[in-house]
């Protein structure tokens, strides 16, 4: 467990009883259900940097590891009755899911769904 601010955040990293070989890394906030506009700024496991609006637009800027920048608009949407509360999943246009989650302090953003275009893929955001 972490503290960030008044915030508490699981962090765990390790293998996978159920998968031998296979290494996890976990990172969880306090379950969020009302989502506030924000602002924040972080990195992702591309080498990107950028910032993260999360009004309507859910517009997103980077740039990228070669410098190059990219701007997106994605539309966050809940993840019904049986998702958390406080997660929401969006599409990048492209036929790829990614979800979100934050409190307060941190917003975990983009992570890729399980699959080989997504998985493995992370940014994490400081909130304003």
């Amino acid at each position: 467990m972490a503290l960030l601010g008044d915030q508490k955040i699981y962090l765990s990293a390790g293998s996978a009883p159920s998968t031998p070989g296979m290494l996890v890394w976990r990172l969880a906030v306090q379950d969020t259900p009302v989502w506030a506009a924000a602002a924040g700024r972080g990195g992702s496991t591309k080498g990107s940097w950028g910032t993260i609006d999360m009004t309507a637009t859910g517009t997103r800027t980077a740039i990228n590891a070669d410098g190059t920048t990219a701007t997106s608009a994605n539309a966050y949407s809940g993840m019904g009755p049986l998702g958390p509360a406080g997660m929401r999943q969006f599409p990048d246009g492209l036929g790829s899911t990614y979800f979100a989650t934050y409190n307060t302090k941190l917003l975990l953003t983009l992570v890729g769904a399980s699959n080989a275009t997504t998985g493995g893929y992370v940014q994490l955001n400081l909130l304003d």
